[in-house]
């Protein structure tokens, strides 16, 4: 049985963690798999950047905005910065879970894919409609609507075709409207 004191560790434990993932995915519009497999390597804590192989091994670099880094970094305190998965299980004593190396290769071992389907499902997301993925077809709406160019967008997410990119993005008919009103006669 935990006592207080373990009982709250872990729950910051698990929440800072929470946290982080769910910055990266709507932050940088991360993959879960993406997500999963990032490794401490991958992520430039100075520079503000993360470098990874995505979807079909093709590599992509991400800015990592000020907020998400902050939370990011809240993480790596408690995960430390030992070379591995950026994210891993935490036990009910607060304890991050490690890998038993049989070739000294003593790397945190990662969280899987549908670990973070499951972390969604377990804080009510999935319910109410919003999944790892939609929270990445945020990233890519939030990005349109603040004026970003769709071929910048569309690199950013990893997509070979700008035609991808615009499925990603949710128009609303008040913006078609807007558009209307405020380009058209100007």
């Amino acid at each position: 049985m935990l006592n207080t004191i373990e009982a709250l560790a872990l729950t910051n434990t698990k929440k800072i963690r929470d946290q982080a993932i769910f910055h990266l995915l709507i932050g940088c519009g991360l993959r879960r798999f993406e997500l999963a497999k990032l490794k401490l390597s991958a992520i430039d804590l100075t520079g503000n950047k993360i470098t990874f192989d995505g979807k079909g091994g093709k590599e992509r670099t991400v800015a990592i905005h000020p907020i998400t880094m902050k939370a990011l970094k809240e993480w790596m305190v408690i995960r430390g910065y030992k070379e591995g998965a950026v994210f891993t299980r935490v036990y009910k004593s607060g304890e991050l879970h490690k890998s038993v190396s049989t070739n000294n290769i003593d790397e945190i071992p990662h969280f899987s894919s549908e670990s973070i389907y499951l972390l969604c499902k377990t804080y009510g997301l999935v319910s109410a409609g919003i999944t790892p993925h939609s929270l990445r077809r945020s990233y890519a709406t939030w990005l349109s609507r603040n004026g970003a160019n769709i071929q910048h967008i569309s690199k950013l997410m990893g997509h070979s075709s700008i035609k991808t990119t615009e499925i990603y993005i949710k128009t609303e008919q008040r913006e078609i409207d807007k558009t209307v009103l405020d380009k058209l006669f100007v």
